[in-house]
Parts: structure tokens; C-alpha cells; sequence
């Protein structure tokens, strides 16, 4: 069975610390064509502002996945697809590499395995609440930001790679294949 994420164009990022401009719903953003939705944010995010996003895509069509945050977190809910695990990897904080992972698997026998992913991070806006958090390196070239995306791929088996990137509310998400 082919990964979710193997057909996806486009990919919508919910960041539940962030309200929504007035008059839009979660379920108007899955219905904008976006292939999925994934929640996940750095600062302030809890488990009932996750939770309360899931109620409000429990009937959309498309592939929903969280992002758990450093506090250990898992759902049951029907909206759920799985769950993104982002290892940051010019964090200048190697618990972002490793360390946050191992406490989120010490804290929980919860996970769902089969439903659990990485995604690798490559962090380039340095204004960003994850490069301040992580103390990501942000001061790479575009050699650096494809030999990430190779490393991520071809080393650690990575089959996304998520560019946090330098313009205010526009991030990239891209299946691995460094061979474009």
C-alpha cells in the first residue's frame, strides 16, 4: 500500500495557536483542494485546541495528521489519520534531532506505529517560533538546503521534507525524491 502522502500536490498546515480570519472554518480550508492538513504548531499548542480542530474536521474527505508538540500527546479520533514527527535538521538543539522523540515514546505506550511517521525540517526563517526554539541554523545557502533534502532522503530514509521558509505564512512540503 502506496504512503498518503504518495499522490499529494499540496499540503495545508493548521497552526492551533493561530485563530482563524473571521467567517473561516477548518472545514472550508479542507475543502480548498489541498490534498491534506496537518496541525502542528511551536508555542501554545494544546491538546484541547488540537482536539477542538479535530471535532471541527471530523466529516472532511481529505488525510488529516498531527504534529506532536514536546509535551507527549496522542488522539483517538476519527478525523485522524496519523501523526508527523519533525526532526529539525539544522537545529542548533539536538533534542530536536532526537531527544524531544525519545521523550514522547518514553511517555506514552499509546503510539500507533502503524500510523506514525517522521517528516524531516529544514528551518530557513530565522524569525520563525521553531528556529528560536530549536535554535536552527537558518543561514544556508541553497547547496545546503538540497544536500538537508539528500541527507534526509538517501541517509535517514525520509520520504518528506518540510522547508520552513522565509516568507511569512507560506511553508513547503515535498515528497522525498532528490532526483528533482
Amino acid at each position: 500500500m502506496a504512503a498518503a502522502w504518495a499522490q499529494w500536490e499540496h499540503v495545508t498546515k493548521v497552526d492551533p495557536d493561530k485563530a482563524l480570519h473571521d467567517g473561516d472554518t477548518y472545514a472550508d480550508i479542507a475543502d480548498t483542494g489541498t490534498d491534506a492538513l496537518i496541525l502542528g504548531g511551536t508555542t501554545n499548542v494544546t491538546e484541547s485546541s488540537v482536539q477542538s480542530i479535530l471535532d471541527a474536521l471530523v466529516s472532511v474527505e481529505i488525510p488529516v495528521f498531527v504534529e506532536p508538540t514536546y509535551h507527549p500527546t496522542t488522539f483517538q479520533h476519527g478525523a485522524l489519520r496519523g501523526y508527523l514527527i519533525p526532526t529539525v535538521l539544522n537545529a542548533g538543539d539536538r533534542t530536536w534531532e532526537t531527544g524531544a522523540h525519545q521523550e514522547w515514546v518514553r511517555s506514552t505506550n499509546a503510539i500507533d506505529w502503524e500510523r506514525t511517521h517522521t517528516e524531516a525540517y529544514i528551518v530557513l526563517n530565522s524569525d520563525s517560533a521553531v528556529a528560536t526554539y530549536t535554535q536552527a541554523d537558518c543561514d544556508l545557502d541553497a547547496d545546503d538546503v538540497v544536500a538537508y533534502a539528500i541527507l534526509a532522503e538517501q541517509i535517514l530514509g525520509q520520504e518528506i521534507v518540510y522547508l520552513e521558509s522565509f516568507r511569512h505564512g507560506v511553508d513547503h512540503w515535498c515528497r522525498g525524491d532528490s532526483s528533482n
